[in-house]
């Protein structure tokens, strides 16, 4: 077909009619009017002015399928997965292609001027996909921050948490385990996608379990797929991380009856919550032991926790490394339950683990990844950091 698309681009959204404008005005501005995008719009059940906002962008793009999805539970994998059937229908039957890219990302993102040519250009070279680091929009991020009393002690918390997820994130990247960005996307060829297949995972009871973008690249990782990692960030609103900064331990989701993370649905906030001191302050030794349990859990799904074990040159996270390869080697989890990253295997393990190491001396570990954070100086030119690329700090991670 002489008219055919560059990229299939899959966006679920519900009730988005504050972010849908930034993030497709966005996804034009890298199309850059040199690539043809065919946008591929999931609506799931919006009441607000969602639709009307994504038609006033129709013109941008080269074409844009607005579809529903009726699915009673909200939730991102449901409508991803019929905004991914429909994309991949659209590439053999329509464009009669199974070879055009098909990206997905979340309705809150704001990508880089570069994420369509990067796509084409990287699948075009050897790499089966393409994910995308993601970093909080920071104009949205410094609006909560400024509304705190104590803004100093905010800094600390607030930036300082986002800069140590951002060094780990770049951490498990360069460690091999090039998981799916979540919210900022990825991107794969509509074969690849097929192969792959593309699922939201659900409990016993119907709720839907977190972790269906995880999911695909570590069926990737068993298959040997060739992952590149853009170094060009997208910004994702902060939204579910200001609502569960009171409880950042459930961080928008909740647990279900066998320990399992269940999806929970978190959207716009009236009015930037004001926290005490306390709260800010447990805000981010509660956030730095989330990101341990991401570690592991992300090791454990590559098999890579010989890998993490070098990051860091403290007797603490050597015992953690070594009690959890012995819950592992206990329990021999299957590859499906290893696939789903929200799954009560990878809660019960970080339960073991706890139950098994001195929490005064865990307490000291997570003072001494706090003691790597930078001053607030530092915090304040990273956030407000600009950059197309902003590169990790070598010395965060040993690698």
């Amino acid at each position: 077909m002489n008219n055919k698309c560059d990229i299939l681009v899959v966006i679920p959204f519900f009730n988005e009619e504050q972010r849908l404008p930034e993030i497709l005005d966005s996804i034009a501005k890298s199309a850059s009017n040199k690539f043809k995008v065919h946008l591929v719009m999931v609506n799931h059940q919006s009441i607000d002015d969602s639709i009307k906002i994504v038609k006033e962008f129709s013109s941008q793009f080269f074409k844009l399928d607005i579809i529903e999805e009726n699915f009673p539970i909200h939730c991102g994998g449901q409508p991803r997965s019929t905004g991914i059937k429909k994309a991949i229908e659209l590439a053999e039957n329509y464009y009669l292609d199974d070879s055009i890219p098909i990206v997905t990302l979340d309705a809150d993102v704001i990508v880089s001027i570069n994420f369509v040519s990067e796509i084409i250009d990287k699948l075009n070279n050897d790499f089966e996909i393409v994910s995308f680091c993601e970093r909080y929009n920071s104009t949205e991020f410094l609006k909560f921050i400024n509304k705190q009393k104590n803004i100093d002690l905010a800094i600390k918390s607030f930036v300082g948490l986002n800069w140590l997820r951002y060094q780990i994130l770049w951490g498990l990247i360069n460690s091999g385990i090039k998981e799916t960005r979540g919210p900022c996307g990825y991107a794969m060829r509509a074969k690849t996608l097929k192969q792959l297949g593309h699922k939201q995972p659900f409990d016993s009871d119907g709720q839907p379990v977190t972790g269906e973008n995880n999911r695909l690249e570590i069926i990737a990782n068993r298959n040997n797929l060739k992952v590149y990692s853009s170094p060009y960030y997208s910004q994702v609103h902060p939204r579910r991380e200001i609502i569960s900064c009171n409880n950042i331990s459930q961080k928008g989701y909740s647990k279900n009856n066998c320990n399992a993370e269940v999806f929970k649905l978190v959207r716009e906030l009236d009015n930037y919550p004001v926290l005490t001191d306390e709260q800010i302050q447990n805000y981010l030794s509660a956030g730095i032991k989330r990101a341990i349990r991401m570690v592991l859990i992300r090791a454990i799904a590559y098999d890579r926790l010989n890998v993490v074990k070098i990051w860091f040159n403290h007797p603490m996270w050597y015992q953690i490394i070594e009690l959890s390869t012995q819950y592992v080697n206990q329990n021999k989890p299957s590859e499906e339950i290893l696939e789903v990253i929200g799954n009560g295997f990878y809660n019960d393990m970080f339960n073991f683990v706890m139950t098994k190491i001195d929490g005064a001396k865990f307490e000291s570990f997570i003072k001494y990844l706090e003691n790597k954070i930078p001053d607030n100086n530092d915090l304040n030119l990273w956030i407000n950091d600009q950059s197309l690329i902003i590169k990790p700090d070598p010395t965060f991670i040993k690698l």
